[in-house]
């Protein structure tokens, strides 16, 4: 199962400084920031491989914890898919 991440060391920060100034509802922000993760699933679907589709089927989006998603591509064999075999299997010479 893949579950890629992005964080910014200044996330915390910027949180911070908009909770301070009061300018934007945290409501606002943890909409933006599903309304993102939603294009993140859209993209991810889009440009899957398909056979039969299992690998867009199982790609979504998870709530972690206030103004924090996943997007999971939730199959066995996504990671392979994503980082290839190269480094797992022996390739004869020549292949």
């Amino acid at each position: 199962m893949i579950r890629p991440s992005i964080k910014s060391p200044d996330f915390n920060k910027v949180i911070a400084e908009i909770k301070a100034k009061g300018k934007v509802k945290m409501e606002e922000v943890e909409d933006e920031i599903s309304d993102t993760a939603d294009v993140i699933v859209k993209v991810m679907k889009n440009t899957a491989p398909v056979n039969e589709g299992a690998l867009r089927r199982e790609i979504s989006k998870e709530q972690v914890s206030p103004l924090t998603y996943q997007v999971v591509a939730d199959t066995k064999y996504a990671a392979f898919l994503e980082f290839g075999t190269r480094t797992l299997v022996s390739i004869p010479p020549g292949a």
